[in-house]
């Protein structure tokens, strides 16, 4: 496929994206993943995480029960929904208004 038919379908998606709205999601997991974790307990599940490269077979079933525990303590469909929240927000506080 030349460059010249790829071009407009690149500039299309990168209008479609409102990245302000990217934006205030990221800060929103961020907030999340503070406000749920400790800093120790961050680490852990990133080194948890790291170890297992994706795949929770190669962690010893100790490690196994803390990642899960560790996991369940984020409360992601809690997360999911701030998320949903701010980005409904976030498209009328940043979407194109009317007449653009």
């Amino acid at each position: 496929m030349s460059i010249l038919r790829r071009t407009p379908t690149r500039l299309v998606a990168r209008r479609a994206v409102p990245w302000l709205l990217v934006a205030d999601v990221a800060r929103e997991g961020h907030r999340h993943w503070t406000a749920q974790l400790s800093g120790r307990e961050r680490r852990r599940l990133i080194e948890l995480i790291k170890r297992s490269g994706g795949r929770p077979s190669t962690l010893t079933e100790r490690e196994r029960r803390e990642l899960q525990r560790l996991v369940a303590q984020l409360d992601l469909r809690t997360f999911a929904r701030h998320a949903a929240t701010t980005a409904v927000i976030g498209r009328a506080k940043h979407g194109r208004g009317r007449g653009r």
